[in-house]
């Protein structure tokens, strides 16, 4: 393990909750920065998430707690979980499967096209809240079918997960700090068994636990602060910010 690795879980930690393929990205910085071979690459950058996934898990345990409590009473909130996580294991592996060895410019195209309309929709919603103050539509079944649908494309490379659920949830009423826990919530067992299921990293146990703390540590932290500027900004505001990095994150992996 070097500096170079610890910097990709600095790096994991920060970009998993942005509208950006994290994974992506750290493919890429590790083939052309740190000169790894793909493949390991890639292993290192699925073995990263194991840390985020944990932040999110720790960051959000009220919200587990609560969706595996309700799934007995069948509440919205726990319907909405379980609807999207079998939605976009349906859609993700037949998608993963068919886009295998794709260029990620072309998931790098469509977040950018997802995120113009995402901008498109602030600035209606801006509109709008001029006229009256907003109100989020809530999280419901119907939503999880969006959001799993968002997730399960987001197998294509390129695509970010979380920067693809957020902007749908957004797109159907959430409000900000609401798409943000619903989509960090679902990709938890998306996370977790991706990580899973990939071939273990080149490296000692010592330095594998040693990157997964970064990464969580930092993947707290930078959740934490997410959620915070959610609950503060307007749901406009929240749109049009995150449609903008949308599109400046992923533009450079189209050119």
């Amino acid at each position: 393990m070097d500096v170079g690795e610890m910097a990709l879980a600095i790096l994991q930690g920060v970009l998993e909750w942005l509208p950006v393929s994290s994974e992506g990205q750290l493919v890429q910085i590790s083939i052309l920065a740190l000169g790894m071979p793909p493949e390991r690459a890639l292993n290192e950058a699925l073995f990263l998430h194991l840390g985020t996934a944990l932040a999110a898990l720790v960051a959000l345990r009220k919200e587990v707690a609560d969706a595996l409590a309700g799934i007995p009473r069948g509440e919205d909130f726990s319907k909405f979980v379980v609807v999207s996580v079998v939605v976009s294991a349906l859609v993700g592996l037949p998608v993963m499967v068919a886009v295998k060895g794709a260029s990620p410019s072309i998931g790098g195209a469509a977040m950018i096209a997802f995120s113009l309309v995402l901008v498109a929709v602030g600035a209606v919603l801006r509109v709008a809240e001029s006229r009256g103050p907003p109100s989020g539509r809530g999280i419901s079944p119907r939503e999880g079918v969006v959001a799993g649908l968002a997730q399960g494309l987001a197998a294509i490379p390129g695509v970010s997960r979380s920067g693809s659920t957020v902007a749908a949830l957004l797109l159907m009423g959430s409000d900000p700090e609401e798409a943000l826990r619903a989509s960090f919530l679902i990709g938890i067992p998306a996370t977790m068994g991706a990580s899973a299921l990939s071939p273990p990293p080149e490296l000692s146990l010592g330095q594998m636990a040693v990157l997964v703390s970064v990464s969580f540590a930092v993947g707290l932290i930078s959740l934490r602060i997410l959620l915070s500027a959610a609950r503060r900004v307007r749901m406009s505001t929240f749109a049009l910010a995150f449609g903008a990095a949308g599109v400046a994150l992923n533009l450079p992996s189209i050119l």
